[in-house]
């Protein structure tokens, strides 16, 4: 017979905890149809394991018919089968299973104040099972968490679809302009997460002074898209929606090209920031540095340091607040680029015999660096 084992654990809750197959959780379960209401140390049934751990809809519609209130029992933390099966991207026929038994489920919140569809968003659960969970319940998308986020925000930073997110904007339009944890819209987590575009212009549609909110260190969404390594055509619609942004400062006086190149964002993105501000080439940040100097010193690559030397050549020839080159830069890794030397000693073929603030010459930084010598040779 199979009733409880060990701690009082029942077989029924082991075998679906433990991953057995199907047919040997129906083999426990008609064995002892009462365990399916037995709970296990944790205030969970089998059924909050079987939700959690994939198991197949046959299993989860016989636990249903043994104890088919267990779809609304809640754990030691709050949650009911429909948080795990959102959660842990069960199958679109077992949530509406669990929908079936319990429509409550969607309306219920765990000790985080999270319901099933924070869950789902979070963790990226499919297109089919965020929208039944949305359509049994569309007030949810109304609703906080103790992190204080919408569904919304969840969806903007974990890649939702198009239809998700407009959806969720169709279900409570001002979530747009809520703030979440850390203070931010939906659109500043959206744009460093490699959201779709149409989710970026769906957000701006909806709340189109988003684009002119500063974050904490006073960038904007463009500045986080560029460092977040946004793609061309959401760099350009931030862009459409607000050109001025392309010659903003942050704390530090970096405009969005400073950090585009900081963080080694492509060239096509990098010239669809040059091709609204041209003039942010000349940009220096608070240490003096341009576009440039970071672009040389990091792995954008040549392509790049020929975009914004096309742009300003004489960049090449600009000192720092240490009196640094881009040249200099360039040559302080051993893992620099032959090709972005070539192109900063063709813009600027002095440079070789500039001193930086310590006396050195770019060849003296780059041997002690252990540049490879046909680098070298060039300096």
């Amino acid at each position: 017979m199979a009733g409880a084992v060990g701690g009082g654990t029942s077989a029924l809750v082991e075998a679906v905890k433990n991953g057995a197959d199907a047919g040997r959780i129906l083999e426990v379960l008609s064995e002892a149809p009462d365990t399916a209401s037995v709970p296990d140390e944790h205030g969970r049934l089998a059924l909050h394991y079987a939700a959690a751990r994939h198991a197949s809809c046959e299993v989860v519609s016989a636990l249903l018919d043994a104890h088919g209130q267990g779809s609304s029992r809640a754990d030691e933390v709050g949650r009911v089968p429909l948080h795990y099966a959102a959660a842990q991207g069960a199958r679109e026929e077992v949530v509406a299973a669990l929908l079936r038994a319990y429509p409550q489920a969607v309306a219920t919140q765990d000790d985080c104040k999270s319901l099933p569809l924070h869950l789902a968003l979070e963790n990226r659960a499919s297109n089919e099972v965020v929208m039944a969970i949305l359509n049994e319940n569309p007030n949810a998308a109304s609703h906080k968490d103790e992190d204080s986020n919408l569904p919304l925000h969840y969806a903007a930073a974990q890649q939702a679809s198009a239809e998700v997110v407009v959806a969720l904007l169709v279900a409570h339009k001002d979530g747009a302009g809520f703030l979440g944890e850390g203070n931010m819209l939906p659109l500043q987590l959206a744009v460093v997460s490699d959201a779709n575009v149409e989710v970026v212009k769906a957000l701006l549609t909806v709340f189109p002074s988003a684009v002119s909110y500063q974050d904490a260190v006073g960038r904007l969404p463009l500045h986080r898209a560029v460092a977040g390594n946004a793609n061309e055509a959401v760099v350009r619609a931030l862009i459409e929606a607000q050109p001025q942004a392309t010659g903003h400062v942050d704390e530090h006086n970096r405009v969005p090209l400073h950090l585009a190149a900081m963080h080694e964002a492509g060239e096509d993105v990098v010239r669809a920031l040059l091709d609204a501000a041209p003039n942010s080439v000349g940009y220096k940040d608070r240490q003096g540095r341009l576009p440039l100097h970071y672009a040389a010193g990091k792995l954008a690559g040549a392509q790049v340091v020929r975009a914004l030397l096309d742009e300003g050549v004489q960049s090449a020839s600009q000192a720092d607040n240490n009196g640094r080159l881009p040249l200099h830069h360039a040559v302080a890794s051993c893992h620099c680029d032959t090709a972005v030397v070539s192109a900063l000693l063709e813009a600027h073929p002095q440079a070789v015999d500039h001193c930086h603030v310590k006396g050195m010459r770019p060849r003296q930084v780059a041997e002690a660096a252990g540049v490879a010598p046909e680098v070298i040779s060039l300096l």
